[in-house]
């Protein structure tokens, strides 16, 4: 922390630790300390001054999912929640475990979460890295040789009450000798993968695909705000919003750049971990970012903001409606190995219904665009 923000030439944020089930050491040799780091970080830059409180879980079992979740709703002490993890939400599904059908479990959690919407607290997550495509055969898991990625989303972003967010490669320009850049341009390429195994049980999958994850459940039906727009689908779509992800999985990626003709160019982040920096991509990136930016309109707004889909498809509709809104950037190509993002306004499952204009996403369009990095107003 002290590393990355003093980079930046800014204070670090107020960081509270709240242990769940006895919480977790920070090992520095567990992908976990990367993910919190990169996430403490993500959120922090773009809300300067924010108070970060950190839920620390041993695992991401579902009992210590929900403890967490439970433990946020009771307390009621954040406004904004993030998630950067999830699993196939296929898997509670009878044909998953020998006929029996858990998606109850499923059910339970967005009550939980639903209470907390209530309650005023936002709740986003990422959407997943695999695309279309977030679900191992069953083969995978049996260890039957020959196991292909099927279509599927994850949770808890297919939840109705969770914001969905799914990323794109950012390109800006630069000025020599300085650190502004300049927004140009996105795309939602993806890049095919190698065959790996993503669970590390030692059986691969193949046929896989590094991108924004999207798709419709096979759990949740359409939600009302949905009815806004036209998702393809009777059912819950994913995502909801896009941010900047990044692409190009080292060691696991078949081609980076896209399979497309020419490569389309390609972004990362940096983070500090452990004393070092570190390039690191995924929608952990994006839905930080987001829940970021959540924190910036909680302040402009001066409340909580609840589930704020509502507003992302009411916006997406009016710009649809009224072309000089500009709340999000539309028009994104891309590809997540399944679903195409479509040119021309509307919602898509690669971007959902684009990233947002900050200033304008948040309600403060007169207020001052962001300055020179390393400053105070970074």
């Amino acid at each position: 922390m002290a590393l990355y923000f003093g980079f930046e030439h800014t204070t670090p944020p107020k960081l509270v630790r709240v242990p769940i089930d006895g919480g977790a050491p920070f090992d520095i040799n567990n992908p976990a300390a990367f993910e919190a780091s990169l996430d403490v970080q993500q959120a922090g830059g773009m809300a300067l001054g924010a108070t970060i409180v950190l839920y620390n879980t041993p695992d991401l079992s579902n009992q210590s999912i929900f403890d967490a979740y439970q433990t946020i709703v009771e307390t009621n002490a954040v406004d904004i929640v993030s998630n950067s993890f999830g699993g196939p939400e296929v898997v509670f599904t009878a044909a998953y475990n020998s006929g029996t059908d858990f998606t109850g479990i499923l059910r339970t959690f967005d009550d939980l979460i639903r209470q907390g919407n209530a309650e005023g607290i936002t709740f986003v997550a990422s959407s997943g890295d695999n695309g279309g495509l977030e679900l191992p055969s069953l083969s995978y898991f049996l260890g039957e040789p020959g196991a292909t990625w099927l279509p599927g989303v994850e949770w808890p972003a297919s939840l109705p009450d969770v914001t969905a967010v799914g990323g794109t490669n950012l390109v800006t320009s630069s000025i020599s000798g300085s650190l502004q850049s300049t927004y140009v341009a996105e795309n939602a390429f993806g890049d095919p993968l190698l065959p790996y195994d993503p669970f590390g049980i030692g059986n691969t999958v193949s046929g896989g695909y590094w991108g924004s994850g999207g798709g419709p459940s096979v759990v949740f039906s359409k939600p009302l705000y949905q009815f806004l727009m036209n998702t393809g689908s009777s059912m819950r779509s994913v995502p909801d919003i896009s941010m900047q992800m990044g692409g190009c999985p080292a060691g696991i990626a078949a081609k980076c750049g896209s399979e497309f003709t020419p490569p389309f160019p390609e972004s990362f982040v940096v983070a500090a971990v452990g004393g070092n920096f570190y390039g690191l991509i995924g929608t952990s990136v994006s839905v930080q970012d987001f829940a970021g930016l959540l924190a910036l309109e909680r302040q402009n707004l001066g409340t909580r903001l609840g589930n704020v889909n509502f507003l992302i498809y009411a916006l997406t509709a009016l710009q649809n409606f009224f072309t000089p809104l500009s709340d999000y950037h539309q028009n994104i190509p891309g590809f997540n190995g399944l679903f195409f993002s479509s040119s021309g306004g509307g919602y898509n499952m690669v971007v959902g219904n684009g990233t947002p204009f900050g200033k304008n996403f948040i309600l403060a369009p007169l207020v001052p665009a962001a300055g020179n990095p390393q400053t105070a107003q970074g």
